[in-house]
């Protein structure tokens, strides 16, 4: 880890774009506060209101976000996977590796919503930890690991408030962010949040065999067998 050189600006100057659905001349609703290292930048960004707005990311960068959003309404597009329209998505995150597309569009509750983002560059990431985050290349869609979440709240709690004594630390919690992501995509961990009211595979299977194994049950009546924890 080299602290204190910074990669050129124009390098990370990717980041995802929003356009808000509002009339011509009004300010959009948003605040954002960004910092940049060698090989990674971080921003954070507050939406305030409930103005809806599309977002669109295609950028060289790896990009890896925590989010602290709840939504009306939304559909998000992450590279060949299908239409996901979860609107929940707090504490939740997104990985998207480089050059694969995201597109979407949001209607925010009318809270502040927030969300961060750190851009890694893919050529200078590996130089300062190791060859194996080159392997980072599985996009993932609204996952949840508690490491990983801490680590970005962390950064998120310095980008809310900076402080030049912690410039070091919060390179630390970038760096140490993207290691946690390699582990969970080498473990195959770190698999898409199911929406809400919709069994995961292993889930499902286990309710088909219950039921084979219980047709000739009636479940409502009284001598059905209780569970016990």
């Amino acid at each position: 880890m080299r602290t204190g050189q910074q990669l050129d600006p124009e390098a990370l100057k990717d980041k995802i774009a929003l356009e808000f659905h509002e009339a011509i001349g009004e300010t959009p609703p948003r605040e954002s506060r960004r910092m940049t290292w060698r090989g990674f930048s971080a921003e954070i960004t507050a939406i305030r209101g409930p103005s809806g707005f599309d977002y669109r990311w295609a950028g060289t960068p790896h990009y890896l976000a925590l989010h602290d959003i709840q939504l009306a309404d939304g559909e998000i597009v992450l590279g060949d996977q299908p239409k996901t329209a979860k609107t929940d998505l707090r504490d939740l995150m997104t990985f998207v590796p480089s050059g694969c597309d995201v597109t979407g569009w949001a209607v925010p509750h009318a809270r502040v919503n927030r969300f961060i983002a750190v851009y890694y560059d893919p050529a200078i990431l590996p130089e300062e930890l190791d060859a194996r985050i080159a392997g980072i290349e599985r996009p993932m869609l609204y996952f949840n690991d508690p490491a990983l979440r801490s680590t970005l709240s962390k950064l998120q709690g310095l980008l809310i408030d900076p402080d030049p004594l912690d410039a070091v630390y919060s390179e630390t919690l970038g760096l140490t962010a993207a290691i946690e992501l390699a582990r969970l995509q080498f473990n195959g961990q770190g698999a898409r949040a199911p929406d809400s009211g919709h069994l995961r595979t292993a889930q499902a299977r286990m309710v088909l065999e219950f039921i084979r194994e219980n047709l000739h049950r009636n479940i409502r009546s009284p001598t059905w067998p209780s569970s016990r924890v």
